[in-house]
């Protein structure tokens, strides 16, 4: 069975999973293998989860794996939309010691009250200092890394996509790439939650979405959605992906400073060199 790989780190090292080969088992009794992989290709399975991971990361120090499940779903009602009320569970996160493969916690969020409109995909980021873990998912969550204690809980709801999200190199802040192409940042210190709305001015213009007919708006509009966020070095710069346009944000300001059009296909993922 090939591997998949779900992330790689700075350090050369990458998370990767595979499935239990034997194809007459039942879905709801597979298993998943998780492992971390060096750069010289030495592995050994960290983590045995029971659905299939859609996403990934590992502390910076590599002792600390957060992974993302992919959601249960059932078969949508006669009538519904597409992608309506499949999911009987969101998401599901987990949080693994790789040193000893040991789980070191877990959490199934209820279903949102929302529709969910993603087709699949999830986002997991641990903050550089390893003291906060975001998920993002349905919605945007921000939790104690070592224990899972939640610290916040974001109102955006997803789009076609997960919502990006990246971390300020400090920790003191959180981008969080909006389903209308907007970004949105977090202080996820500061115990009022301050949330600073970046300004698309005339470059970037978000519609309005009909919520009595969220899955065709979504749908529709899914080309307006941000695919990939990071923070400069400096913290005071943050860079999106919107389609095949890659925007650049001054954080002081909160505007557009650059936008870097020349791509000719869409851009689905970004870093900024550290």
């Amino acid at each position: 069975t090939s591997a998949n790989i779900l992330a790689a780190a700075p350090s050369g090292r990458r998370v990767e999973y595979v499935s239990t080969p034997d194809e007459a088992i039942p879905q709801r009794e597979k298993k998943w293998n998780v492992y971390v992989v060096d750069s010289f290709g030495a592995q050994s399975p960290k983590a045995i989860v029971d659905r299939v991971p859609q996403c990934a990361d590992l502390s910076r120090d590599g002792r600390t794996l957060a992974l993302g499940l992919q959601p249960l779903r059932t078969p949508p009602p006669p009538g519904a939309q597409e992608g309506e009320s499949t999911i009987t569970e969101s998401d599901v996160f987990e949080v693994w010691d790789v040193e000893n493969g040991r789980r070191i916690w877990q959490v199934k969020l209820p279903k949102s009250p929302v529709p969910d409109t993603r087709l699949k995909g999830c986002f997991v980021r641990f903050s550089p200092d390893t003291t906060l873990l975001a998920t993002s998912g349905a919605g945007v969550r921000v939790w104690v890394a070592a224990t899972g204690v939640p610290v916040h809980v974001d109102s955006g709801q997803a789009g076609l996509r997960p919502q990006a999200i990246a971390f300020s190199p400090t920790t003191r802040q959180l981008a969080i790439g909006r389903r209308n192409g907007l970004v949105d940042v977090l202080d996820p210190v500061n115990s009022s939650w301050t949330v600073k709305s970046l300004d698309g001015a005339d470059i970037i213009r978000p519609r309005p979405l009909n919520e009595r007919d969220r899955f065709t708006g979504v749908a529709v509009r899914s080309h307006e959605e941000v695919h990939a966020i990071d923070f400069a070095p400096d913290g005071r710069t943050i860079v999106s992906a919107l389609s095949n346009r890659v925007i650049v944000w001054d954080l002081q300001s909160a505007r557009v400073r650059k936008v870097l059009d020349t791509h000719q296909s869409p851009v689905t993922g970004l870093v900024v060199d550290k």
